[in-house]
């Protein structure tokens, strides 16, 4: 009985604009940047593609990580992110982005180069080496864990 009461709401909502465009979502739509750019969430970052591989969430975050594009890199880690540095652990997105602002003025604007990746599942090994003039690291290594398309764990 009650599935009668509401068949007329949703005949009326399936012949309408806003339950059209309800409907599933493919991976190449998901992935287009316009529609990442309409899917923004309250903290001003693109919601997570959560079709991402693990590899592919890492590259787009090095891409950022080169550009210089921070609010890009904070938007790759999860809202409660971990990040172990030696001698510290840094949790959350903000203190993150200015942990990362910190160290990498250590290299005085020195970017990382890749040296490998290897990935399994949702975690990530990269090896990198990176010269600055007051701080280098030549035989770096990170290792990343993420899902949904976000990095939730990492190691510096």
């Amino acid at each position: 009985m009650n599935a009668l009461r509401i068949l007329p709401l949703l005949l009326a909502l399936a012949g309408s604009a806003s339950a059209q465009s309800l409907g599933p979502v493919d991976r190449a739509t998901a992935r287009d940047a316009a529609t990442q750019a309409r899917w923004t969430g309250v903290d001003g970052c693109p919601f997570p593609d959560l079709f991402a591989t693990a590899e592919e969430a890492f590259y787009r975050r090095y891409e950022a990580l080169l550009a210089g594009d921070l609010h890009t890199l904070g938007c790759m880690y999860a809202k409660n992110a971990t990040v172990i540095m030696p001698g510290t652990v840094v949790k959350g997105r903000e203190a993150i982005v200015e942990a990362f602002s910190n160290f990498g003025a250590l290299f005085g604007g020195a970017q990382p180069e890749l040296t490998s990746v290897t990935w399994d599942g949702i975690t990530v090994l990269a090896t990198f080496s990176v010269q600055g003039p007051v701080m280098s690291v030549l035989d770096g290594a990170d290792t990343f864990v993420i899902v949904g398309g976000q990095v939730v764990y990492q190691t510096v």
